[in-house]
Protein backbone atom coordinates (compact mmCIF):
# COMPACT_ATOMS: atom_id res chain seq x y z
CA UNK A 1 0.00 0.00 0.00
CA UNK A 2 1.24 3.00 -1.37
CA UNK A 3 1.25 6.18 1.56
CA UNK A 4 -0.15 9.05 0.01
CA UNK A 5 1.14 12.84 1.33
CA UNK A 6 -1.01 14.84 2.79
CA UNK A 7 -2.09 17.68 0.41
CA UNK A 8 -0.62 21.61 1.22
CA UNK A 9 -2.95 23.76 3.04
CA UNK A 10 -3.29 26.35 1.08
CA UNK A 11 -1.83 29.53 2.70
CA UNK A 12 0.42 27.43 5.25
CA UNK A 13 3.86 27.89 5.93
CA UNK A 14 4.63 24.90 3.85
CA UNK A 15 2.49 26.23 1.04
CA UNK A 16 4.76 29.46 1.29
CA UNK A 17 7.38 28.03 1.00
CA UNK A 18 7.03 25.47 -1.78
CA UNK A 19 5.20 28.25 -3.64
CA UNK A 20 8.46 31.41 -2.62
CA UNK A 21 10.75 28.85 -4.09
CA UNK A 22 9.15 28.68 -7.35
CA UNK A 23 8.74 32.06 -7.78
CA UNK A 24 12.41 32.62 -6.81
CA UNK A 25 13.34 29.88 -9.43
CA UNK A 26 11.38 31.88 -12.37
CA UNK A 27 13.03 35.20 -11.12
CA UNK A 28 16.64 33.62 -11.13
CA UNK A 29 15.86 31.94 -14.59
CA UNK A 30 14.95 35.60 -16.09
CA UNK A 31 18.03 37.50 -14.16
CA UNK A 32 20.34 34.47 -15.68
CA UNK A 33 19.25 34.71 -18.95
CA UNK A 34 18.66 30.51 -19.11
CA UNK A 35 22.13 30.23 -18.79
CA UNK A 36 24.75 28.26 -16.92
CA UNK A 37 26.41 31.24 -15.10
CA UNK A 38 29.74 28.80 -14.76
CA UNK A 39 29.75 27.59 -18.62
CA UNK A 40 27.72 30.52 -20.20
CA UNK A 41 25.81 27.40 -22.42
CA UNK A 42 22.57 27.62 -22.62
CA UNK A 43 21.54 24.10 -21.63
CA UNK A 44 17.42 22.78 -21.75
CA UNK A 45 18.23 21.20 -18.31
CA UNK A 46 19.62 23.79 -16.00
CA UNK A 47 19.49 23.52 -11.88
CA UNK A 48 18.37 26.79 -9.37
CA UNK A 49 21.51 25.87 -6.99
CA UNK A 50 22.02 28.09 -3.75
CA UNK A 51 25.41 29.72 -2.31
CA UNK A 52 24.62 28.31 0.95
CA UNK A 53 22.15 25.46 1.47
CA UNK A 54 19.02 25.87 1.84
CA UNK A 55 18.57 23.97 4.97
CA UNK A 56 21.88 25.54 6.82
CA UNK A 57 20.16 29.00 6.63
CA UNK A 58 16.35 29.05 6.46
CA UNK A 59 16.44 32.82 5.51
CA UNK A 60 18.21 32.63 2.49
CA UNK A 61 16.57 29.28 1.29
CA UNK A 62 14.01 31.79 -1.23
CA UNK A 63 16.65 34.33 -1.38
CA UNK A 64 17.65 35.43 -5.21
CA UNK A 65 20.56 36.84 -4.59
CA UNK A 66 21.44 33.04 -2.83
CA UNK A 67 20.83 31.39 -5.88
CA UNK A 68 22.36 30.82 -9.25
CA UNK A 69 21.73 28.61 -12.47
CA UNK A 70 24.34 25.76 -13.44
CA UNK A 71 23.72 23.04 -15.85
CA UNK A 72 23.60 19.63 -14.49
CA UNK A 73 27.79 19.04 -15.08
CA UNK A 74 28.80 22.72 -13.57
CA UNK A 75 26.35 22.09 -10.28
CA UNK A 76 27.37 18.26 -9.66
CA UNK A 77 30.91 17.77 -11.13
CA UNK A 78 32.41 21.24 -9.88
CA UNK A 79 30.04 22.93 -7.46
CA UNK A 80 29.41 20.34 -5.25
CA UNK A 81 32.00 18.12 -5.90
CA UNK A 82 34.83 20.84 -5.44
CA UNK A 83 32.98 23.34 -2.75
CA UNK A 84 36.38 25.45 -1.85
CA UNK A 85 37.38 26.05 -5.51
CA UNK A 86 33.42 26.80 -6.31
CA UNK A 87 33.25 29.12 -3.34
CA UNK A 88 36.40 30.66 -4.99
CA UNK A 89 35.21 31.07 -7.99
CA UNK A 90 31.58 32.38 -6.72
CA UNK A 91 33.05 35.18 -4.80
CA UNK A 92 35.54 36.28 -7.77
CA UNK A 93 32.34 36.32 -9.98
CA UNK A 94 29.77 37.66 -7.90
CA UNK A 95 31.62 39.94 -5.25
CA UNK A 96 28.66 42.09 -4.38
CA UNK A 97 26.53 38.53 -3.88
CA UNK A 98 29.50 37.21 -1.83
CA UNK A 99 29.16 40.26 0.75
CA UNK A 100 25.66 40.38 0.95
CA UNK A 101 25.01 36.53 1.96
CA UNK A 102 28.12 37.06 4.28
CA UNK A 103 26.12 40.00 5.89
CA UNK A 104 23.24 37.89 6.05
CA UNK A 105 24.80 34.57 7.78
CA UNK A 106 25.63 37.59 10.70
CA UNK A 107 22.06 37.92 12.14
CA UNK A 108 20.33 35.69 14.19
CA UNK A 109 18.09 33.41 12.66
CA UNK A 110 14.38 34.44 13.91
CA UNK A 111 11.84 34.96 11.39
CA UNK A 112 11.53 31.92 9.68
CA UNK A 113 8.41 30.52 11.99
CA UNK A 114 6.23 33.35 11.37
CA UNK A 115 3.83 33.15 8.90
CA UNK A 116 3.70 36.92 8.38
CA UNK A 117 7.15 36.92 7.15
CA UNK A 118 5.97 34.23 4.28
CA UNK A 119 3.32 36.24 3.35
CA UNK A 120 5.68 39.01 2.61
CA UNK A 121 7.76 37.08 0.93
CA UNK A 122 5.80 35.91 -1.31
CA UNK A 123 4.42 39.48 -2.03
CA UNK A 124 7.74 41.11 -3.05
CA UNK A 125 8.63 37.84 -4.94
CA UNK A 126 5.62 38.22 -7.35
CA UNK A 127 6.77 41.77 -7.48
CA UNK A 128 10.14 41.06 -8.42
CA UNK A 129 9.19 38.53 -11.25
CA UNK A 130 6.43 41.02 -12.45
CA UNK A 131 9.32 43.70 -12.82
CA UNK A 132 11.48 41.24 -14.24
CA UNK A 133 9.50 40.21 -16.61
CA UNK A 134 8.10 43.98 -17.45
CA UNK A 135 12.39 44.84 -18.34
CA UNK A 136 12.43 41.60 -20.33
CA UNK A 137 9.50 42.48 -22.46
CA UNK A 138 10.85 46.03 -23.00
CA UNK A 139 14.02 44.39 -23.94
CA UNK A 140 12.09 42.88 -26.47
CA UNK A 141 9.89 45.02 -27.42
CA UNK A 142 12.37 48.26 -27.54
CA UNK A 143 15.57 46.15 -28.86
CA UNK A 144 17.08 47.92 -25.53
Amino acid sequence: MVKRKKPLEKFSKRWYDKECMKLAKQVVKIRDLDTCQKCWKKWPWLHCSHVIADWKDTRLSVDTWNMKLLCYRCHFKRWHLQPFEASEWFKNEFPERYEYWLEKQKEPQTWSIELERWETRYAELKEELQNMKDVMASYWLYGL
